[in-house]
């Protein structure tokens, strides 16, 4: 899920200094105990499921994926009243910047933060182990195998 740089440090302002210390597979975490937020886009996939495992990629300045959270629901809406009361104490946009961004539609994914990783996994990481290729500027699916490469590499 790529993310340009103004938004991620709406999205996510406590990443640079690491205060969400969550620990994440296998170990003493569950997903109840994350952080609720909404991420708001354009994109043109209706892919995306409740349930699915996102990651972000921080694009532009930094290249690098920097989070991981939990898909709770992912509709596209275009009407502004709805889209607020769906994503109300989820997000640090005002009422004037959705009804901007809500035209003609936004699709809104409500999802559970579970971590940012110790260790951003670099594009160039990305690219030499086949996970991706090119620019990262749309929402894409990975394997299993390219997924647990990221996991390992961002702990």
């Amino acid at each position: 899920m790529p993310i340009q740089p103004a938004y991620h440090e709406i999205l996510f302002p406590d990443f640079e200094s690491q205060q969400v210390t969550l620990i994440f597979l296998g170990q003493d975490h569950h997903p109840g105990n994350a952080i609720k937020l909404a991420y708001l886009c354009h994109a043109q996939t209706n892919q995306v499921r409740s349930g699915d495992i996102v990651i972000f990629y921080r694009s532009q300045d930094e290249k690098v994926i920097t989070s991981l959270g939990i898909v709770e629901d992912y509709v596209q809406l275009n009407d502004v009243n709805e889209i607020i009361r769906k994503v109300k104490r989820r997000t640090v946009y005002t009422l004037d910047q959705i009804s901007l961004m809500a035209r003609p539609s936004l699709k809104v994914m409500l999802f559970r933060l579970v971590r940012h990783f110790n260790n951003p996994v670099p594009l160039k990481y990305l690219h030499d182990e086949g996970i991706a290729t090119g620019y990262l500027q749309s929402i894409r699916r990975i394997e299993d195998e390219s997924f647990d490469k990221v996991i390992t590499y961002g702990q």
